[in-house]
């Protein structure tokens, strides 16, 4: 008898807590569902920014036992300069649309990952705590880890010394997988185009006075406007460019570094399908064939190893004397670093027309070789569309599955792989 009223009692105990789950899903749902109706009326109250974008309510949760209602707006909102008063004006005008119902219920803001606070600058904080990511490091300016540093000129003593600046001057040429075309992002006016028209400024006038006020500057976009280009590599190299290694018994090869390709497919990262060379004693100089007089940009590149040397220098010989810089190869691997614009006369001068890497002073670790590139280049991307494209989904969204759209006939065979044809730097 005693098994027998356990039991019973144990059914009705798990009856009981599902129903009560069910009934707590249903009244979450009802709730999503009236908070939904009534926002369809909100206005925006910050009318003075609508030119900026226009805010839409992506999706919504509410969290019944918290007491919360969390909205997700799409990304335009998150371009309104917010401060703390313009926060509370606008989370009130959402709670006043929520009406009574959810008067004890608090209100998360989000915008393209944000909490709507988080918008607020450091500067213009007063009752919300400081984002203490966004605060400069502890200790002096020299404490700082530098990339590069041009040896040959002096840096202001404050300004913007010991700073990394990141820029981004428009899209530029890139390949609409819709229209199956390469193609600039914004249209033609009045004889001009976006992409190309904001690099007049940004490459030889803003970069310039950056680092000039003593800050490094880095574009993802090709900077020079230099359309040959030359590559000097331990794999290979263009022309009759050649790497020479000075007398080293310690020569190390590495399975990873830059590898110099005609095209460049999906997928194909080509710092990571070359090799390159470790020295610790004398140096090595790269002599490019140079195929024209003019200016070239210089960058060189290393893979990135924990015991890689803090301080190497590269010496740039060119037509105007030879410029040093020093490179802390513990940071900034396998990427294009770029070091200055110079001019080079045309064919191979070693005197003139090259660049010598070797340890400064007395640091320790390896010296990292790998490829050295001289000028921007033509584009060399090939794209077609994908065969597979993700489904966009919802902020609030959880625990999704990533379905894929696959596109009909389902397979990319009918498209040919192309390259703008363009100079990279457009």
């Amino acid at each position: 008898m005693k098994a027998c009223f356990f039991k019973a009692l144990t059914f009705s105990a798990i009856f009981f807590i599902l129903n009560e789950s069910a009934a707590l899903t249903q009244s979450v749902e009802r709730l999503q569902s009236i908070a939904s109706g009534r926002l369809e009326k909100w206005e925006n109250p910050l009318v003075s920014w609508q030119h900026i974008a226009v805010p839409e309510l992506d999706s919504l949760k509410i969290i019944g036992e918290e007491k919360k209602v969390l909205l997700f707006f799409n990304s335009g909102l998150s371009y309104y300069p917010f401060r703390e008063e313009s926060c509370d004006i606008f989370r009130q005008s959402l709670k006043k649309s929520l009406g009574r119902k959810f008067r004890n219920y608090n209100i998360g803001i989000f915008t393209n990952n944000y909490e709507l606070d988080q918008l607020v600058p450091n500067l213009y904080r007063k009752s919300t705590p400081f984002d203490r990511s966004r605060l400069p490091l502890s200790g002096s300016r020299d404490d700082r880890r530098i990339l590069l540093r041009n040896a040959d000129r002096i840096y202001p003593a404050r300004g913007l010394y010991g700073n990394s600046i990141a820029l981004w001057h428009s899209h530029g040429y890139y390949y609409e997988m819709d229209l199956d075309r390469w193609e600039f992002q914004r249209a033609k006016l009045f004889g001009t185009v976006e992409d190309i028209a904001v690099m007049a400024y940004v490459v030889p006038y803003l970069a310039r006075m950056l680092e000039n006020a003593g800050a490094t500057v880095f574009l993802p976009r090709e900077r020079d406007i230099q359309i040959n280009e030359v590559i000097v590599d331990n794999d290979r190299s263009d022309g009759k460019s050649e790497l020479v290694l000075l007398p080293d018994t310690d020569i190390e090869k590495v399975n990873t570094g830059f590898l110099l390709t005609d095209t460049l497919f999906a997928g194909f990262n080509p710092f990571r399908h070359g090799s390159s060379l470790r020295i610790k004693k004398d140096s090595a100089v790269y002599i490019p064939d140079i195929p024209e007089y003019g200016s070239y940009a210089v960058y060189v590149s290393y893979p990135l190893m924990k015991d890689n040397c803090k301080s190497v220098l590269y010496t740039v010989n060119h037509t105007g004397g030879s410029t040093r810089f020093i490179v802390d190869q513990t940071m900034g691997g396998g990427t294009w670093i770029y070091l200055g614009t110079f001019v080079f006369d045309m064919g191979k001068d070693v005197t003139e027309g090259s660049v010598s890497v070797k340890s400064a002073g007395n640091a320790d670790g390896a010296v990292a070789l790998d490829a050295v590139k001289f000028g921007g280049g033509m584009g060399n991307v090939a794209r077609k569309p994908s065969a597979e494209i993700i489904k966009n989904l919802q902020s609030a969204a959880e625990q999704t599955s990533g379905s894929v759209l696959r596109d009909s006939p389902g397979d990319d065979s009918r498209f040919e792989w192309k390259i703008s044809g363009k100079p990279r730097f457009l």
